[in-house]
């Protein structure tokens, strides 16, 4: 499985960013991926699920996201997130913050893809 890729699920077109298991520096590069993506997209089009399942962080992969997610907000309708807990519920405090966005978390995939088609 790809790490950015569309995936259609009941009928609607879903970007996945798949941060699960990476280390900082993959991250930053998914990031970049991600972002090439994003901005070839209408504005307040894309529903977004990021998986970050046991992903490790450093500070560099933490303001990495917040500047992916304060550039990508004009083409995002909504943002679905798995896999916070512990130090990432800090962390994603901070990017909501800086982004000025809020983002709906889900204990797994499923519950954000429900979540995300019914937006």
């Amino acid at each position: 499985m790809k790490q950015v890729e569309f995936i259609t699920y009941e009928e609607k077109q879903i970007l996945l960013i798949d941060l699960s298991h990476i280390q900082p520096q993959e991250g930053i590069s998914i990031i970049k991926e991600a972002k090439e993506q994003i901005i070839i997209q209408p504005y307040n089009s894309l529903l977004i699920l990021t998986d970050v399942t046991q992903a490790h962080f450093d500070a560099a992969l933490v303001q990495s996201l917040k500047d992916f997610t304060t550039q990508n907000k004009p083409f995002v309708y909504a943002s679905a997130v798995v896999g916070i807990e512990g130090i990432k519920k800090v962390i994603l405090d901070a990017v909501e913050k800086f982004s000025n966005r809020k983002f709906s978390t889900f204990d797994n995939r499923m519950n954000a893809l429900n979540w995300l088609v019914n937006q």
